[in-house]
């Protein structure tokens, strides 16, 4: 019997903690994140606002927990660094940017949530999100060690390059998604046009990768 009760209060902290999660989510996909505060995250998940402090310690952990569940880049954060950095080592090409590069453009595509979070970092300045953006540097710069490498003997800039290419497609995700333009001609709500944009990408890197190659022969 004591056994069940303490199972019955894991589970109930469970659900507890995933209606606040929820709480955000919907809140943020809906109102936007001005309106993250502790009273109506409360509201929305029908709860006592004391449990965000009882189970996340403060709003800003409970918000930093939420987005680390749609960044894109936590599900590497989830894994063994090791074991990614080791992946990483053998498979700096173009065919695996390229990979990587599409997959996150097409998860901020269909991701309505990632989209606001990203708004939100680029807007103003929040404690949470700055902890996830260092998280996601301090990974990224592991697995930039290999590409430095692989570039150090010629002029190619590849961090450079990847900053472009990243920031570019959010900016193509969100300039489309929020006001139904066109960018270059480019309609990023037709899948046609974001076809075009993964060719793009693909040749982009075909570039990269080759002009190393032939200067570092």
């Amino acid at each position: 019997m004591p056994r069940k009760i303490v199972d019955g209060k894991i589970r109930n902290k469970a659900r507890t903690k995933e209606k606040l999660l929820d709480a955000v989510g919907k809140i943020l996909k809906t109102k936007g994140h001005n309106a993250l505060g502790v009273n109506r995250i409360a509201e929305v998940a029908k709860l006592d606002k004391k449990l965000i402090y009882v189970y996340f310690g403060s709003v800003e952990k409970l918000i930093e927990t939420y987005v680390k569940r749609q960044e894109y880049w936590s599900v590497f954060f989830e894994k063994s660094s090791a074991e990614l950095v080791e992946k990483a080592k053998n498979e700096i090409d173009a065919n695996k940017t390229t990979e990587e590069l599409v997959n996150l453009f097409e998860y901020f595509y269909s991701s309505k949530e990632m989209q606001k979070i990203i708004l939100w970092e680029i807007s103003e300045k929040n404690k949470a999100l700055k902890n996830i953006a260092t998280q996601r540097e301090a990974f990224a710069g592991k697995l930039f060690e290999f590409s430095d490498s692989f570039f150090s003997n010629n002029n190619i800039d590849f961090r450079a390059l990847m900053a472009i290419q990243i920031a570019g497609l959010y900016h193509l995700v969100l300039n489309g998604m929020a006001n139904g333009t066109t960018f270059c001609g480019i309609d990023i709500t037709k899948e046609d046009d974001r076809k075009r944009i993964e060719q793009a990408i693909n040749q982009i890197q075909i570039c990269i990768f080759e002009k190393a190659q032939q200067q570092n022969l």
